[in-house]
């Protein structure tokens, strides 16, 4: 194996070297696989406005007058040091000229001179490894907005952030040059550009020869990058891209980043139209750069937690202080951040991801909720009203083909998905969540096309009732318009209900909206906090395990109707357990654990009055009343007109509302059946 370097870029050589050494300011070493080289573009463009003074020779020898011998050779040195810094100024202003007339180009020329500079050929460990590449960061002269790439760009080297909303699997092969064989008359030519005809006798015969040693390609996957929506008051645009080499497989969709590349366009068939492709050269993750945990904050987190014996309530205090209010919403969140420990069985896989529904009255500060997820998880997306292809996968166009591309289940993996108004959604595109949610995975079988997606993500929702405002007199499930089965896939479901308030507790709470307590601690705080605690494993021992039981028999026997109560339900305990051992950075879940995980249950039933059977669809009071129509009915005769059983029923006290209610309700069910109008009969 050999590296050498053609004549008229040797000096490259030498500009590599000195970039190594920073101008020879500090010592280079060889190359070693992990290592990464950085071509911070910023930096260089510091480095060449570099143009310090000078002093020329009647100037040094009026300054060195009245100094000593060794004051001139300080003197002296001092002056050559700007000079070689001037020096190399001028050839960095070279340089980026360079890559501003061709970035590609420019960019393998200096890759060359790093691999002649650092790698040692003797070395046969190298022989398989790909060569060391200089990474692009900070290419912000190059910066353009993603819907403002234009024909004008085509050639030119760009700079893109976005979000990977799409990435083929497997990679595919791009030639820059093709040889065949004629099947007729046996000549063998190359080509650039694929064809079907051959060049010597004209006939559509040809073999491409993909293993011949002329035939030259190389690997690419191709993507798709969409402007990052948060701030967007437009549609989102988007720009196809392909990785090559290196880059291959090391990005998920959902990735925010930070691309730089080259645009070329590619002709639709048919069509006076073209198709942008960015062909990158370098590709930052910048959810890598959300969060960075260094000393400083070590430090302060121990402080805080010196200073706080319960970190969920300070943590709790700290989240969106300008929601009055809602302690308990907050800390659950919290938790949800941290999210619970995946259990991987033999045969089974128990999620560790936690689903909260945030459900009621308009204006309780749901969607600020929602919104304000971004601010303690890394890898938050908040979508309102979208429909399933929006969550889970849709069949999309990618350059000329069709290609399956992920919703925001898929895009918020190992994050959570925020959804708004889940009540507004269409019940087919609702059940698109079922198995992401429980499962973690999404499957597609579309058009030919199938594939399945990680979609390990929590689960954030906010829904409103029917009708505005919930009657609590009335089925929960109904109100919202959300079936019981997917309501049952959520940990903790909080119930905003709009209460009649005192004139003085009005003015305390319109008191603590206008004048928020500060938030004295920086920004990242909870995210910093969170991102260390997640990190933690804790498991349980056999006495929180017998904690865990005996909370969940207690609640089970508290509820009115105990079958609502299930082995979910055990689980989201166990989950919220783990999450608050992750936030008291503990390895071992303990009583305290599970206090914080029971209150937090009990809080979210509070609001319909401990009645956890209405989370089923069917409230034990409800139940009471078919109890009754049963009854009525073997008492009046199998055959009963409505109208008599209503009378009699609300003899005993029970509203005709509800009995009507009670009436459709065992309708659906199959209990009860009209053999015609206005009679009833029992099944």
């Amino acid at each position: 194996m050999t590296l050498t370097l053609p004549n008229e870029n040797k000096w490259m050589y030498d500009f590599v070297r000195d970039l190594l050494t920073e101008n020879g300011k500090r010592s280079w070493k060889r190359w070693i696989y992990s290592d990464e080289y950085l071509l911070d573009i910023e930096e260089l463009e510091t480095l060449a406005k570099s143009d310090r003074h000078i002093p020329d020779k009647a100037e040094f020898q009026q300054q060195s007058l009245m100094m000593t011998p060794a004051q001139v050779k300080e003197y002296a040195d001092y002056i050559a040091e700007r000079y070689h810094e001037n020096q190399w100024g001028m050839r960095v202003q070279m340089f980026l000229q360079m890559l501003d007339k061709n970035f590609a180009e420019t960019l393998k020329t200096l890759n060359d001179a790093l691999a002649v500079a650092v790698v040692d050929v003797n070395d046969d460990k190298y022989e398989d490894f790909h060569f060391p590449e200089f990474k692009v960061v900070n290419a912000n002269r190059y910066s353009v907005p993603i819907n403002a790439v234009t024909p004008e760009h085509n050639g030119n080297v760009v700079q893109l952030v976005g979000t990977l909303v799409y990435l083929s699997d497997p990679p595919e092969m791009e030639y820059t040059n093709r040889v065949y064989q004629c099947n007729s008359c046996s000549s063998v030519f190359e080509s650039p550009e694929a064809t079907k005809k051959c060049f010597d006798c004209g006939k559509e015969s040809v073999e491409f020869l993909e293993d011949d040693p002329n035939t030259v390609g190389r690997n690419f996957q191709k993507a798709v990058l969409q402007e990052n929506v948060e701030d967007l008051a437009r549609s989102a645009a988007t720009i196809n891209i392909k990785f090559y080499d290196g880059l291959i497989n090391q990005f998920t969709p959902g990735d925010r980043v930070r691309v730089t590349g080259t645009i070329t366009l590619e002709k639709i068939p048919k069509q006076n139209s073209y198709y942008y492709w960015l062909n990158v050269i370098s590709c930052t993750n910048l959810d890598d750069d959300i969060v960075k945990v260094t000393e400083n904050d070590l430090k302060e987190i121990e402080e805080f937690r010196k200073k706080n014996p319960d970190p969920l309530q300070a943590l709790a205090e700290m989240f969106v202080p300008g929601i009055v209010g809602y302690m308990e919403v907050k800390k659950a969140m919290i938790l949800q951040a941290a999210s619970g420990v995946e259990l991987d069985y033999s045969d089974r896989k128990e999620r560790g991801r936690i689903h909260i529904l945030l459900a009621g009255d308009p204006g309780k500060a749901k969607s600020q909720f929602l919104m304000a997820c971004k601010t303690i998880q890394e890898r938050s997306f908040y979508i309102s009203d979208t429909s399933k292809a929006g969550l889970t996968v849709a069949v999309s166009i990618v350059g000329t083909k069709k290609a399956l591309v992920p919703g925001i289940m898929v895009l918020a993996n190992n994050g959570t998905a925020c959804i708004d108004e889940l009540d507004k959604m269409q019940k087919e595109d609702r059940e698109g969540l079922h198995t992401a949610m429980e499962q973690g995975t999404i499957s597609k079988s579309k058009a030919g096309m199938r594939g399945i997606f990680k979609a390990n993500t929590s689960v954030l929702a906010a829904a409103n009732p029917e009708y505005g405002r919930f009657d609590l007199e009335r089925n929960i499930p109904e109100q919202l318009k959300i079936e019981a089965s997917l309501l049952d896939r959520f940990d903790l479901i909080f119930w905003f209900i709009d209460r009649p308030q005192t004139r003085d507790e009005l003015m305390q709470m319109a008191m603590k909206v206008l004048m928020p307590k500060q938030n004295n601690e920086k920004s990242d705080f909870l995210k910093k906090y969170i991102k260390i605690a997640s990190y933690y494993k804790p498991e349980l021992t056999v006495r929180s395990a017998e904690a865990i039981s005996e909370t969940f028999a207690n609640l089970k026997e508290a509820s009115a109707n105990s079958a609502s109560i299930g082995m979910r339900t055990m689980h989201a305990i166990r989950r919220l357990s783990e999450a608050s051992a992750k936030i008291r950075f503990s390895n071992v879940v303990e009583e305290i654990d599970i206090e914080n995980a029971k209150s937090l249950i009990i809080e979210a039933i509070k609001p319909i009055g401990y009645d956890l059977d209405r989370l089923s669809g069917t409230g034990s009071s409800m139940r009471a009343i078919i109890d009754q129509i049963r009854t009525m009915m073997k008492t009046l005769g199998t055959s009963v007109k409505v109208s008599d059983l209503i009378h009699n029923l609300e003899g005993l006290g029970i509203k005709s509302l509800d009995i009507v209610e009670a009436i459709e309700s065992m309708k659906k069910t199959g209990d009860l059946y009209e053999p015609s109008y206005g009679t009833l009969q029992l099944v």
